[in-house]
């Protein structure tokens, strides 16, 4: 899992280089700001779902023309604050998401890469009418403590809380039935260079 300081924001591309924002040829504002009253971020295991939530159509079609800002929260005086999102969305141990908001236009310095929406979209397979996905959207912390839990040999008894932690701190390939449901669930622990452990 990759831990980083910085925050995102997906932003209309043109929108970005195109316009010098709040008057000021060193800030940057969305249309959104005076409404809302900050700029809507996300931490980096965050831009996924964001991208599925409110930059696709009904088929699931990703907007055209999007990027990600790459955000150096140091770099800037505004206030940030780690907020519920709009959602209700809830992290894998069911614990409410919090995301950063930024209160305030955004200095252009403090913006370290304009990064492609790609980089952020999680791996996946299909085999047959089964899909393997990176997405944690797919994970159900629930149904993987049931089995871990009650029907497997080596995690016997295992708490819902320790499945949370152990998902969290892994990659973990979920297993996606053709009716949308958990199918199964592989961890990779691993360092992302030299070795690899595949667990339950």
């Amino acid at each position: 899992m990759i831990r980083t300081v910085q925050i995102y924001h997906i932003v209309n591309t043109l929108e970005w280089f195109g316009a010098a924002g709040n008057g000021a040829p060193d800030l940057w504002a969305p249309a959104s700001l005076p409404k809302d009253g900050f700029i809507h971020c996300s931490y980096h295991h965050q831009v996924a779902v964001t991208l599925r939530r409110f930059f696709t159509d009904i088929s699931g079609n990703l907007a055209d023309g999007l990027s990600v800002l790459e955000i150096d929260p140091f770099r800037t005086d505004a206030v940030i604050r780690a907020e519920a999102g709009t959602g209700g969305e809830t992290d894998p141990s069911g614990e409410l998401e919090l995301f950063p908001h930024l209160y305030g236009p955004l200095p252009r310095a403090a913006v370290t890469a304009v990064l492609n929406v790609a980089a952020f979209l999680p791996y996946e397979v299909r085999i047959g009418d089964y899909l393997i996905t990176e997405d944690r959207s797919a994970l159900s912390v629930e149904v993987a403590t049931g089995y871990l839990s009650g029907h497997s040999y080596w995690a016997a008894g295992r708490s819902f809380e320790t499945v949370a932690a152990s998902v969290e701190n892994a990659w973990v390939l979920t297993l996606v039935a053709p009716d949308g449901t958990m199918a199964g669930m592989a961890r990779v622990i691993t360092d992302w260079a030299t070795m690899y452990y595949l667990s339950d």
